[in-house]
């Protein structure tokens, strides 16, 4: 990796870290409050220049919680939140700026996991505190519904 692309990727990772704690402190209700995908994914429809799909089934004791209109590095973002057990997830959902970023993956940054994947034109990245083994297995399923079904279905 350059060190530009390299610097950006941290500034990413810091971004949505410092996203996921003051989401967490804040303690405040999501912009939408559902577990069903049918719900969050057509909230962000007008809200958002892009569509994503959320998978059906998700991992053993993984939910989604709710969804909260958002930004990263200053354009339009979702943030998808789910629980793992009683851990928190934040998943941001942007369109991508460019392919500085390899297809998958990974970092740690002040305590928490940071993982991610690029799909065509989407990026994903989840952070959390949970075990890593068990925040690759939501970020595998939310891959694996971005490559195997065109956005605009379900």
């Amino acid at each position: 990796r350059s060190e530009v692309a390299s610097s950006e990727f941290d500034g990413l990772v810091t971004e949505a870290c410092d996203q996921h704690v003051s989401t967490l402190a804040a303690n405040v209700a999501p912009q939408v409050i559902s577990s069903d995908r049918h719900t969050v994914k057509p909230w962000f429809q007008g809200k958002l220049p892009f569509s994503f799909n959320l998978p059906e089934n998700l991992p053993g004791d993984t939910r989604l919680e709710g969804a909260n209109l958002t930004y990263v590095h200053n354009e339009p973002a979702a943030l998808l939140l789910y629980s793992i057990g009683k851990h928190r997830v934040s998943v941001f959902v942007r369109k991508t700026a460019g392919d500085k970023v390899s297809d998958k993956f990974s970092a740690e940054h002040s305590g928490f996991h940071v993982m991610g994947f690029r799909a065509g034109p989407l990026e994903m990245i989840a952070v959390s505190d949970v075990d890593p083994t068990r925040l690759s297995e939501l970020v595998s399923a939310l891959r694996q519904v971005q490559t195997t079904t065109p956005p605009h279905q379900e």
